[in-house]
């Protein structure tokens, strides 16, 4: 079998029909677009629908998940490809290190842990789950504390209010 590489994950389900949100590094967005397998878990899945919005998230309906619970049991998985399939090479990025990383901030203290990096036009962003939803922090030179690779921490200084959007 052609080796599969990960070009993102799946974030939230989105309506009752099984529809998948799902982040993915906007670089293969064309490449996501001609896509007509993904896998979770090694397990392939066919794409009926996709509707790519330019943030790096898409919209995407799987055949057999036609309900919001099969939806659901495929969350948080990473959303995986057949490399052959891609036009760019899938390298590691030095952001992809924070995931599992504790971050921490000022004024909040701890936050949780890194779930994903993604990658935006504008800039690169965490994922942390908190209080059982997803938030989106930017990892800026500018909000960045201090990187302790020992601890496994990422200390923030975050701007006021961001944590409450």
């Amino acid at each position: 079998m052609e080796k599969i590489v990960k070009i993102g994950k799946i974030l939230k389900t989105h309506g009752f029909k099984g529809t998948l949100k799902v982040g993915f590094d906007v670089a293969l967005a064309d490449d996501f677009k001609k896509i007509k397998t993904i896998f979770v878990n090694e397990i392939p899945f066919f794409i009926t629908k996709l509707e790519i919005i330019p943030s790096g998230f898409a919209f995407m309906d799987l055949e057999e998940i036609d309900t919001k619970e099969k939806a659901q049991k495929l969350c948080g998985k990473d959303l995986m490809v057949q490399e052959q399939y891609l036009s760019v090479e899938i390298e590691e990025d030095e952001f992809d290190v924070l995931i599992g990383y504790k971050a921490i901030d000022e004024r909040k203290g701890n936050l949780g842990i890194i779930d994903d990096v993604y990658h935006t036009p504008q800039q690169v962003l965490a994922l942390i789950i908190i209080n059982k939803k997803e938030v989106f922090v930017p990892l800026h030179p500018d909000f960045i504390l201090e990187l302790n690779k020992e601890k496994k921490e990422i200390h923030f200084s975050l701007p006021e209010g961001l944590l409450d959007l």
